[in-house]
């Protein structure tokens, strides 16, 4: 009976440990999207649109304390339709 107690604690424990780290991880994900949206995000340049201040293949780290930030419909832009943009400040 106590081996099986022993047991019955250690799968508990682990599976406590597991949460914790699962909970962490998704609390690290949800503060990455708040700092995404609100803070900074970085951008890919494609092409060479933006010559010569930019070079295609650059990638630019943007501070959105400076204009605010914004907000749209990502599929929108995926599927090329008009986007909206909204200022969150």
């Amino acid at each position: 009976m106590e081996y099986k107690d022993l047991i019955r604690k250690k799968i508990g424990r682990i599976a406590d440990r597991l949460l914790t780290v699962l909970f962490s991880i998704c609390i690290l994900i949800i503060v990455f999207i708040l700092f995404q949206v609100t803070t900074f995000t970085t951008f890919h340049i494609p092409s060479d649109s933006m010559y010569p201040a930019l070079q295609a293949g650059d990638n630019v780290l943007v501070n959105k304390w400076i204009m605010g930030a914004r907000i749209f419909n990502i599929w929108d832009a995926l599927e090329d339709k008009e986007v909206k943009i909204h200022r969150l400040l």
